[in-house]
């Protein structure tokens, strides 16, 4: 435990401040007063500064005892602890000290002072902490390995990404780099800040990437990411273009606290948006956000300035505790994403089988119907046929009294009555004959207005307007069915949309035709389109009592029955394309 807290007791004299301030160019000024028993150690809290000078009240006079600069290598050192820590010769009673210091993005030094038993206990417990806590974080990092072995999904990928940049990032914050990898290299270690806090945030902004698949999502989101790793890179750049020139300086560090408060803002602001629309992972990912930007953001910048609201706890701690809830809960968004995921795939694979039963059963009915009715027509004519011999024969008949001139008139009402009769069965067999054909030529463009001046006033009721892009091609198919298919199309887009136009009208495609029906509806996202393509299931947006949820399922069955494909792209909030590909081999003629 420290002896005493160091305040800014007395004052620093006018002409010592006024030569370090000329030596020094920008630094802060502490004057410190402690009350010692002892050989002490002044904690500095901090594994390296730009500037350090270190002056105790002897003999009437400030003297120097330690200086520290950026160059110097780490043997220079009075102590050799990963942070920086000064020894001091003390006896009883009250001393003064002078601290003369820069450190990175201008921030204020917390030091604390203790006898050599409180040193050596903060030390052991301050180590075995460090390795706890880098133990848990490397085990996470092979979990994403693991799970990323087995799994598909690149968001293990950024997810190991952000692992290794916290476990990179949490020895140098202590200053082991320093102390056991290149203790004669300084000038990387003063390097590494940046580099490391810059993959950090970029890392978490690559997860937030693919984990929402923002692109496909959130077109704004995914620009305001992308400028934030832009900004990364050119601040990476301009730190090693731009080095300090007499008292301008470029301070990269202090430039990447800005961007890391900027991304921060959008980092809760993507974890509230997801959130909100009930995105797979979408709490625990606010959660881990949350805890990052208050402990790294909130409380780590109110320590460096001074202000640390928990004065008992090293400010230093705070970035590690964001690290640590940040890694556990996007572990624990990834878990239940994947297993969301999985649920869905069975959910799917149920329903497929659902589907190609009921499909297998309506194909069957479908046949047998097929069966039925062309075993009635061919009953129908054969009987027609059956019934045309004695009525031919009493046409003979009636020639005979014909002949008889007192018949005559009775004979020609009963030839006119057996020619109608004739006329009727022939009009019969001749149906039966054209029922037996495959299919009927159907002109679009008239489909297309016949199917519009019957919704348009439905259209207009919802303030939409309902468009028709007139069309001379022709299709050999099933009149009845592709009615059927686009009535569903039409009647779900205008259900679902509240302003805008709803549009149908035909393409051309390579050795095919595409019918669309458009609209500017709420839009779908993926998962969603596969889920509507299932009986009884709705849309989001759905009005109860509004439908059952049947529409898309009949016209992909439909469509199946002819040959045809659905396809639905949408964007979500711009709206839907449904259309149907109805490839040449399916039809005997494009015109």
């Amino acid at each position: 435990m420290p002896l005493s807290a160091c305040t800014e007791a007395i004052a620093v004299p006018e002409s010592l401040q006024q030569s370090l301030a000329a030596a020094a160019g920008r630094s802060e000024l502490i004057s410190l007063q402690v009350q010692a028993a002892g050989p002490a150690v002044l904690a500095l809290g901090v594994p390296d500064v730009q500037r350090l000078r270190l002056y105790q009240w002897r003999q009437d006079q400030w003297q120097l005892i330690f200086s520290q600069d950026p160059g110097q290598p780490f043997d220079t050192r009075l102590l050799a602890t990963p942070r920086l820590a000064v020894p001091l010769d003390l006896s009883h009673g009250e001393y003064q000290l002078y601290l003369n210091y820069y450190i990175h993005a201008n921030g204020r030094l917390q030091p604390v002072l203790y006898n050599a038993d409180a040193w050596a206990r903060a030390q052991i417990w301050q180590h075995l902490l460090n390795g706890m806590l880098l133990g848990v974080m490397l085990t996470m990092l092979m979990l994403a390995l693991l799970y990323r072995s087995v799994s598909e999904q690149a968001a293990y990928w950024a997810y190991g990404l952000l692992v290794f940049g916290h476990v990179a990032m949490l020895p140098q914050i202590e200053g082991y780099y320093f102390q056991l990898l290149w203790p004669d290299m300084p000038q990387l270690n003063q390097l590494l800040p940046l580099l490391l806090s810059s993959l950090v945030i970029g890392s978490h902004a690559l997860f937030a990437f693919v984990f929402f698949r923002l692109p496909q999502r959130y077109p704004k989101l995914t620009l305001a990411h992308r400028l934030v790793l832009a900004l990364l890179l050119l601040n990476l750049l301009a730190g090693g273009l731009l080095p300090s020139v007499g008292e301008h300086y470029y301070d990269e560090l202090l430039v990447l606290v800005l961007i890391a408060f900027a991304y921060g803002m959008l980092a809760v602001l993507t974890a509230i948006r997801t959130h909100r629309d009930h995105l797979a992972g979408a709490t625990l990912y606010l959660l881990g956000t949350f805890s990052l930007m208050v402990c790294t953001m909130l409380l780590m910048g109110l320590g460096v300035l001074g202000l640390n609201p928990f004065p008992f706890i090293d400010f230093f701690q705070y970035p590690k505790i964001g690290f640590l809830l940040e890694t556990l809960f996007f572990s624990a968004a990834l878990i239940s994403k994947m297993w969301q995921f999985r649920q869905q795939q069975t959910e799917q694979r149920l329903h497929r089988l659902a589907e190609a039963a009921q499909l297998a059963q309506a194909e069957q009915e479908r046949r047998f119907a097929e069966v039925r009715a062309a075993d009635s027509t061919l009953r129908l004519a054969a009987a027609s046929h059956d019934i045309s011999q004695p009525l031919a024969s009493l046409r003979f008949a009636i020639d005979v009294l014909k002949q008889q001139q007192a018949q005559q008139p009775l004979a020609e009402h009963i030839d006119r009555t057996i020619q109608y009769a004739q006329t009727l069965l022939s009009d019969i067999m001749q149906e039966c004959k054209q029922s037996h054909q495959p299919g009927e030529t159907v002109q679009l463009g008239a489909l297309f207005h016949l199917l519009a001046a019957e919704y348009r006033p439905l259209a207009v009721q919802k303030g939409l307007q309902l468009r028709v892009v007139p069309s001379q091609l022709t299709l050999d198919t099933s009149f009845v069915v592709l009615s059927r298919i686009l009535h569903n199309l039409l009647a779900n887009a205008i259900r679902y949309s509240h302003s805008g136009t709803v549009l149908i009208g035909v393409r051309r495609r390579p050795q095919a035709l595409e019918i669309q029906v458009l609209d500017r509806g709420p839009g779908l996202l993926p998962e969603q389109v596969q889920r509507l393509q299932q009986a009884f299931v709705q849309g989001g947006n759905a009005q109860a009592g509004n439908g059952v949820g049947l529409g898309l399922y009949i016209v992909q069955t439909l469509c199946a029955q002819l040959g045809y494909r659905l396809q639905v792209h949408s964007v979500l909030r711009r709206g839907s394309c449904f259309s149907i590909l109805i490839p040449q081999a399916a039809n005997k003629e494009f015109s």
